[in-house]
C-alpha cells in the first residue's frame, strides 16, 4: 500500500527524502576518498506556498509562506550530518517506508510564537528500498568528486614532467625581432649568435 501512496499523492515528498539521503551518502563517499570530514545539514518541510514573479527590472521567481520558513528553520536548527523534519512531514513519510528518530520539541522562530514548540524528527533512511529507483552499477568512488579531482591533478603532473624532460633534452629557439634569432641553452637564455640585416622572408 505504501508503494501506491508514494507513487501517487506524495511521490514528490518521497523523491525529496530520497534525494536528501542520497546527498548524505555522496558526501560520505567524497570524505572517504578526499580525507575530509564534510557534513550536510538538511531540513525538509511540506505544505502550501505562495509563488510568483517579483521585480520590474530584474524579474525573479520566488516562493513565500509558512512552509518555506519552516523548511529553513528545520535546516538552521538542525544538526550537522542529520536530516530534520517537522511532525507533519514525519507522519506522512513514516508510512512511505522511511525510518525516523524522534528528536524532541524545539523553538522555531516565526512559528512557535503562535503555535508553541515544534516536534521534530531525524530522517534515518528507508525501511524498505525505493521501488522507483534502480541503484547504478559502478565501482566505489568511480565518479566521486574526489576521484575526478585526483585524476585531473595526476594528468597535470604527468604533463609537467614530460615538459621538463623535453626542455632538459632539447635546445629551444625564441624568435624576437624579425631580423634577430637568439639561441637558448639549457642553462638559460644566452645569446649565442645574431644575424643582422636579414630580410623577414628569409627566416624559417
Amino acid at each position: 500500500m505504501w508503494v501506491e501512496q508514494c507513487e501517487d499523492k506524495w511521490e514528490h515528498l518521497c523523491a525529496l527524502a530520497d534525494f536528501s539521503l542520497a546527498l548524505t551518502e555522496s558526501i560520505q563517499e567524497i570524505n572517504k576518498h578526499s580525507f575530509n570530514n564534510f557534513e550536510l545539514r538538511i531540513g525538509i518541510s511540506h505544505g502550501s506556498v505562495v509563488a510568483g514573479v517579483i521585480g520590474a527590472k530584474k524579474p525573479q521567481y520566488d516562493i513565500w509562506g509558512k512552509t518555506v520558513n519552516l523548511a529553513s528553520r528545520m535546516d538552521s536548527t538542525g544538526v550537522s550530518g542529520r536530516i530534520q523534519v517537522p511532525e507533519e512531514t514525519y507522519l506522512i513519510l513514516k508510512d512511505q517506508g522511511f525510518a525516523f528518530d524522534y528528536r524532541g520539541e524545539i523553538y522555531v522562530k516565526g512559528i512557535s510564537e503562535q503555535e508553541g514548540k515544534i516536534k521534530t524528527y531525524f530522517l534515518l533512511g528507508r525501511v524498505q528500498p525505493n521501488p522507483f529507483i534502480l541503484p547504478p552499477r559502478r565501482l566505489p568512488g568511480q565518479y566521486s568528486l574526489a576521484a575526478v579531482v585526483l585524476g585531473l591533478v595526476q594528468s597535470l603532473n604527468r604533463q609537467r614532467q614530460k615538459q621538463l624532460l623535453n626542455d632538459s633534452n632539447n635546445t629551444g629557439i625564441i624568435k624576437g625581432h624579425y631580423n634577430r634569432r637568439t639561441l637558448l641553452t639549457p642553462s638559460g637564455p644566452e645569446p649565442a649568435a645574431q644575424v643582422e640585416g636579414t630580410d623577414k622572408s628569409e627566416l624559417p
